[in-house]
C-alpha cells in the first residue's frame, strides 16, 4: 500500500509492475487504465522508461508484460542467473557437436553475445563475450526479432536493413515473411547472410511464461550445411533443456526447415 511519504511515480510505477506480474498474458494500455484507474498518459510514460530499461516489454498484438530484465534483477538476489544455468547445457552441445556455442540476448535495437563455448577441436568459428550484432541478420537475432512487437519491427523496417553478403534479406516483406515463419516453426537459420561461409542455427530459451529470454545458436562453416538438420535438432533439443529449467512448458518441435534468409547474430551467426 502507498505510505505518507511515498514517492508517487514510484507508486505508481510498483501498481504496473504487481497489475503486470497477476495478469500473465499482458494487459492494454486502455486496460492497465481502467483496472488501476490512473490516467493513461500517465501509465504510458512510465511504460516507456520501463521499456527503456527493458523491466517491460509489448508484444506483437499491444499488450504489456514484464520483461527480461527483471529476470536478471532476480537473478542477483537468488544467484540464478541464466547464463550459470545454460553453461553446462552449451558445454555439452558444443562437445557433441564440435562447433562454437553461444547465447544471446536482444539489448534495445542490437543483438548481444553473453556467453560463448568455443568448440573443443579449437577449430570452430570464434567469436567474443560482449560482440554485437544488428537485428536483421543473423540465426540469434531474427529469432529474437520475430518475438518482438509488430510495432517495434516496423520502426526497425523503416530505418532500412543493411546488406551485409549477397545473400543478406533486405526486403521488408522478405524479412517479415521469414519472421512469420520462425515464429511458427519455433527456431531460425543463418545461411551465410551476415557473413559468406558462416552458417548458424537458433533456437529460444523460454521461461514459464512462454516468454524468450535468449537465443542459444550454434554457428558452423557453411561447407558443413549437409550437417545442418542434425545440428539444428541438437540446438532445439538444449534450448528446450534450458527453458524447463526456467519452467517452460513443452518444448518446441524441431521440424523439417523450408529455406531460411539472413540471421542477426553476425559473422557467428
Amino acid at each position: 500500500m502507498a505510505a505518507g511519504n511515498e514517492v508517487p511515480i514510484i507508486h505508481k510505477m510498483m501498481l504496473i509492475l504487481e497489475h503486470l506480474e497477476s495478469v500473465r498474458e499482458g494487459v492494454t494500455l486502455a486496460e492497465l487504465g481502467r483496472a488501476l484507474e490512473v490516467p493513461k498518459t500517465t501509465i504510458y510514460r512510465v511504460l516507456k522508461t520501463l521499456s527503456e530499461y527493458q523491466m517491460v516489454q509489448i508484444d506483437r498484438h499491444g499488450r504489456y508484460q514484464l520483461g527480461p530484465r527483471l529476470a536478471s534483477l532476480a537473478s542477483a538476489v537468488a544467484g540464478f542467473d541464466l547464463i550459470t544455468i545454460s553453461r553446462q547445457t552449451m558445454e555439452e552441445l558444443s562437445a557433441e557437436l564440435h562447433e562454437t556455442s553461444k547465447l544471446s540476448f536482444a539489448m534495445k535495437d542490437e543483438v548481444v553475445v553473453a556467453a560463448v563455448v568455443h568448440s573443443p577441436t579449437g577449430f570452430g568459428i570464434f567469436t567474443q563475450v560482449g560482440r554485437r550484432f544488428p537485428l536483421h541478420a543473423g540465426a540469434a537475432s531474427k529469432l529474437l526479432l520475430a518475438h518482438r512487437s509488430d510495432l517495434e519491427v516496423a520502426k526497425i523496417l523503416e530505418r532500412g536493413l543493411t546488406s551485409y553478403t549477397g545473400k543478406t534479406l533486405t526486403r521488408p516483406a522478405a524479412l517479415r515473411e521469414q519472421l512469420e515463419e520462425i515464429r511458427s516453426r519455433g527456431w531460425a537459420e543463418d545461411n551465410e547472410e551476415f557473413l559468406d561461409g558462416i552458417m548458424a542455427v537458433s533456437a529460444p530459451i523460454l521461461d514459464g511464461s512462454g516468454r524468450i529470454q535468449a537465443a542459444l545458436s550454434v554457428t558452423f562453416l557453411a561447407i558443413k550445411r549437409d550437417r545442418k538438420d542434425a545440428i539444428r535438432m541438437s540446438v532445439v533439443d538444449a534450448a528446450a533443456r534450458v527453458s524447463r529449467v526456467l519452467g517452460a512448458g513443452t518444448p518446441v518441435p524441431a521440424r523439417p526447415a523450408r529455406t531460411l534468409v539472413p540471421e542477426l547474430l553476425g559473422h557467428d551467426g
